[in-house]
C-alpha cells in the first residue's frame, strides 16, 4: 500500500490492517453519516 501512496484505509475490519506500519486505519462504523441535503426546488 505504501508503494501506491495509500496511508489511510476505511474499513469494517480494522484488525487486518493494524500490522501495517504507516497506515492509518479508520473504522467505518465510527464515521458519522452525512445527513441528506434538502432537495432544491426548480
Amino acid at each position: 500500500m505504501n508503494v501506491h501512496g495509500i496511508d489511510h484505509v476505511l474499513t469494517f475490519n480494522t484488525a487486518d490492517f493494524k500490522r501495517y506500519p504507516g497506515i492509518t486505519v479508520l473504522d467505518l462504523s465510527e464515521v458519522p453519516a452525512k445527513p441528506a441535503e434538502p432537495q432544491k426546488e426548480s
